[in-house]
């Protein structure tokens, strides 16, 4: 009985501090909770002092090999893959085990404040639906993730200016990089990416970013050459600088920035399905009368007297009909004309 009541309290009092531990966790106090796909940044007395992540199947460079944790060497914190992390939680009976053990997931030890503590700022970005967005604060996304990007008044081939609304799919490879080597890590890529894209764009006509029948945003050879040069210049630049690396760069909508250059962009769409409405109706025809033309011209030679015949039948008139090779002494037709009584002969 002593052993049960031992036992129960035992019980009692490990999950109660797990309980403990989870509330100043969300306070951010001794310990902090790290949620998949993010990293955090601790300060020692207002300093950057190191980062945490949790990031399935992943680590930093600095832990798969083994380098010393300097706040001088950011290239430490640079993601990479880790497919045996976590590896002793393969198992279903070990994962069960430590699920009923340490209830808390995603839990990272910070010390002891005040002279630790966790970064906090405020991060204001554009979502994939074009809306900007404010938020405070304490870690940074390292999974990959779509950002909007709305350029204003980009002159084309032609210096007629359009509005270009962009999307950017970004994933940061070294937050350590991304939250202390610059001051705003996503106003600085955008800032570059913009750069880049007008630069790229300039050269570029209206019917490079139009499919050539549908009319519908599309990727045509020289808009891909432009985009993937973007990409390029990012992975040379803003990767080893700002950690962040850009995967996609997609233009979703582009429009005249001005009112009457609008209307008549869009008239001339307009005119432009219209005219090639009428020249795949036209091909269509013609591809029509030739495959008629063939079939006649495979037909043998008693179909078409017979199809002459049966013309006459109804025409009620005299017709003479020419065949291709016919020996009409082998055909025996009876063509009924109409007589003068009314009758047939």
């Amino acid at each position: 009985m002593r052993t049960a009541i031992v036992l129960f309290l035992f019980v009692g009092i490990w999950y109660l501090a797990q309980l403990v531990i989870y509330m100043y966790a969300k306070l951010g106090w001794f310990w902090v909770i790290v949620k998949e796909g993010e990293a955090v940044a601790i300060m020692r007395n207002k300093t950057f002092h190191k980062m945490k992540l949790r990031f399935t199947g992943h680590d930093f460079r600095g832990d798969l090999k083994g380098e010393k944790d300097t706040v001088d060497n950011l290239e430490i914190y640079n993601i990479g893959v880790s497919p045996n992390k976590e590896a002793f939680l393969a198992s279903s009976s070990k994962a069960h085990f430590f699920s009923v053990v340490f209830p808390i997931k995603g839990i990272l030890w910070v010390g002891i404040p005040p002279f630790y503590e966790i970064h906090r700022y405020t991060f204001k970005w554009t979502d994939d639906r074009l809306k900007e967005r404010v938020e405070e604060i304490n870690w940074i996304l390292v999974q990959k993730y779509v950002y909007g990007l709305t350029l204003d008044k980009i002159e084309l081939e032609g210096g007629i200016p359009y509005n270009i609304q962009l999307l950017v799919t970004i994933q940061i490879t070294n937050p350590a990089k991304a939250l202390f080597r610059v001051k705003r890590w996503f106003d600085a890529s955008m800032e570059r990416i913009s750069g880049w894209a007008r630069d790229e764009f300039s050269s570029l006509s209206l019917d490079d970013f139009l499919a050539p029948t549908s009319g519908n945003l599309h990727a045509g050879e020289k808009l891909s050459l432009a985009l993937e040069k973007i990409k390029q210049l990012a992975k040379e630049q803003l990767t080893p600088q700002f950690g962040a690396s850009v995967g996609i760069v997609q233009v979703v909508k582009i429009d005249p920035s001005n009112e009457d250059l609008r209307d008549i962009t869009i008239k001339r769409e307009v005119a432009k399905q219209e005219a090639l409405a009428v020249v795949e109706r036209a091909n269509g025809e013609a591809e029509a009368i030739r495959i008629v033309n063939k079939a006649a011209e495979e037909m043998s030679d008693k179909a078409i007297i017979l199809k002459g015949y049966d013309a006459i039948k109804h025409a009620g008139a005299n017709v003479t009909l020419v065949g291709k090779d016919l020996d009409l002494s082998r055909m025996i037709i009876n063509i009924p004309t109409a007589s003068k009584k009314g009758g047939t002969e």
